[in-house]
């Protein structure tokens, strides 16, 4: 485009105003535009490129219209408030609910914000969530027994055990830093401390290619066993996506496939079969390998603190059950403090109302991607704190009881 006048050309010379069309319909949120003779790099260093600033969204809520007529136009927006926005995520959980997810609740109401004014123009009535945290369920020990699960019809057996994997290999996992290839994800693995021979076997990552969760065949001379891989995966696939404890996802637990009974007959061990059975033996070996609920923590910076301040600052941290890491700076004139502070997520608007309550001009600033920690107690033990975090997450999705070992695991 030049002078107002438009052409089309393979070729443009500089000062000239091209544009592309269809590329709105690839890009998600980031993008890198580039060529075969582009001198960035190879398809892993784009990946790298589009990864380094991403920042793990937590916090959530729902959003559906009031009106049923004003769906297509809530899911035109979401798209493309994910393709606008690179730190927020619209997707649709396992209910079919429309999710939208920031790294901190205030970045969830601004973005709520915007898709509501700007983007639908204030036109469609929208009801909403409260924000919510998502949490992690994990592993702290290795399964305390092997666990059993059978199919439905009883004719196939599936045993398992669990054990919980490093931190490393778990960071390395969510990074992108391990390969889908067999020979190079071995490598990689086995540097980061996991086991030679379980690292050339194993079957698949979860949630979906890219989570910190593992399957590992350890069977011993199972025959036919690769007709039986793709529903064994399937089924570990949707118990790591929802846990036992509250259908949130597993992070950092690795199942060990340890032996498969099937029947010889193909139409008794088909999907339908062998699916629940992966599924309720992978719960099975959670719950027996001492469950943990975790919770997301930030690392977060305040800055400008004036000597004045610093007492009432210190206590309005402490008391949203925050932790300075560090301080940096004296007094040099009126401000000159900085604190890095690291405290959960779920606390960060109240933590944030408080210290603009101290000084207006107080401001967090999330830098780190999210910690997971484990909250404290059992989980299993209803009156502990772990425990009625999991049973208000339950009551929110609709889940009635405690989960029971008795409802996995079979003799």
């Amino acid at each position: 485009m030049a002078s107002g006048a438009e052409e089309e050309g393979q070729r443009m010379a500089a000062g000239h105003l091209c544009i592309v069309n269809g590329l709105d319909t690839y890009i998600l949120a980031t993008a890198i535009l580039t060529d075969e003779a582009s001198p960035v790099g190879n398809d892993n260093d784009l990946q790298q490129r589009l990864t380094d600033t991403f920042v793990p969204s937590v916090v959530q809520l729902t959003v559906e219209p009031f009106a049923q007529r004003d769906e297509g136009a809530v899911d035109a927006a979401f798209f493309l408030l994910a393709q606008t926005e690179p730190q927020v995520t619209c997707n649709f959980n396992y209910y079919g609910e429309r999710v939208m997810a920031a790294s901190t609740e205030v970045k969830l109401r601004r973005y709520l914000s915007l898709l509501r004014d700007k983007i639908l123009g204030g036109l469609v009535p929208l009801k909403t969530s409260q924000p919510y945290v998502s949490y992690r369920e994990g592993i702290t020990a290795p399964s305390s027994i092997l666990c059993l699960s059978k199919s439905p019809n009883k004719h196939n057996r599936v045993y398992c055990r669990a054990e919980p994997l490093s931190e490393d290999v778990m960071s390395a996992i969510e990074r992108g830093e391990v390969s889908s290839d067999p020979k190079d994800r071995a490598s990689t693995l086995t540097a980061l401390g996991f086991d030679r021979e379980a690292a050339r076997k194993v079957w698949c990552f979860g949630p979906e290619a890219d989570g910190p969760n593992l399957l590992v065949d350890q069977t011993k001379a199972v025959q036919y066993l690769h007709e039986l891989a793709d529903s064994i995966q399937a089924g570990f696939q949707g118990a790591v996506t929802e846990g036992p404890l509250c259908g949130e996802p597993l992070r950092g637990v690795q199942i060990n496939l340890e032996d498969v009974v099937y029947y010889a007959d193909a139409i008794h061990r088909s999907s339908s079969q062998l699916i629940p059975a992966a599924k309720r033996v992978v719960m099975a070996c959670f719950l027996t390998a001492q469950p943990r609920l975790f919770e997301p923590y930030g690392q977060f910076e305040i800055a400008g603190i004036s000597a004045l301040d610093v007492a009432a600052v210190k206590k309005c941290i402490a008391s949203r059950l925050g932790v300075i890491e560090r301080e940096d700076g004296g007094f040099k004139g009126e401000f000159g403090m900085n604190l890095r502070v690291c405290a959960p997520l779920c606390e960060f608007s109240r933590l944030q109302h408080g210290l603009n309550r101290i000084r207006s001009s107080l401001e967090l600033c999330l830098y780190l991607s999210p910690i997971w920690r484990p909250i404290e107690g059992d989980p299993l033990q209803i009156d502990s704190p772990a425990g009625k975090v999991m049973m208000e997450v339950r009551a929110r999705k609709g889940l009635k009881y405690a989960p029971n070992l008795d409802d996995y695991l079979d003799k």
